[in-house]
């Protein structure tokens, strides 16, 4: 009995844990999330291109180079350790350091984009004479296509092969809001 006690209390914590995280995601908002995430890479792209221009600064000593690594914030340890080559002879920040973080900015700032056009977006609701109904719901980040009675077996395999999942809860076929799915609708349901 200890043992099903002991089973039964850690489903209960793990369940009320993932109703705390849905709820926080659901509370969150990706956009500022993301642009905050943005904005910590590019002051850390600033400060690696800054150490690199003390590091290579020609005339300066390496008393000189701490110096000035520790008036852009570093400790003097972690300015000595930037100063010590690594296993392939660098020194400061390597190349591919300074190229994953540029590259991670630009990733970032696309992202950016396509949350914000995500946040603007609304709902729209199409009703067809034959009775099919198709909703682009933005607020759930899904389209779907209600039929009016169960499709033919060629249509739900049409659906299947296009990723679209049935639905009971909300009684449809739905997959994720892209404009693939949209192609993908067009080509099954055509107008």
């Amino acid at each position: 009995r200890s043992d099903e006690f002991r089973q039964f209390r850690e489903k209960y914590f793990a369940r009320i844990a993932r109703n705390e995280r849905r709820e926080a995601r659901e509370n969150s908002d990706p956009a500022a999330e993301m642009r905050a995430k943005l904005e910590n890479a590019e002051k850390l792209q600033k400060w690696m291109v800054a150490a690199n221009k003390v590091v290579f600064k020609k005339g300066l000593d390496e008393a000189g180079k701490i110096a000035g690594l520790v008036t852009l914030g570093f400790t003097e340890g972690r300015a000595r350790q930037i100063l010590t080559p690594d296993s392939c002879n660098r020194i400061g920040f390597a190349a591919y350091q300074l190229q994953n973080n540029n590259a991670n900015i630009k990733r970032m700032r696309e992202r950016v984009v396509v949350l914000d056009a995500k946040a603007a977006a609304t709902t729209t609701e199409t009703e067809r004479a034959d009775g099919i109904r198709i909703v682009q719901n933005a607020d759930a980040d899904r389209l779907q296509i209600f039929f009016p009675s169960k499709p033919e077996v060629e249509t739900i395999g049409k659906l299947k092969k296009n990723a679209f999942k049935w639905s009971p809860s909300n009684g449809c076929w739905q997959r994720q809001l892209t404009r693939n799915a949209i192609h993908a609708m067009r080509q099954i349901v055509p107008s």
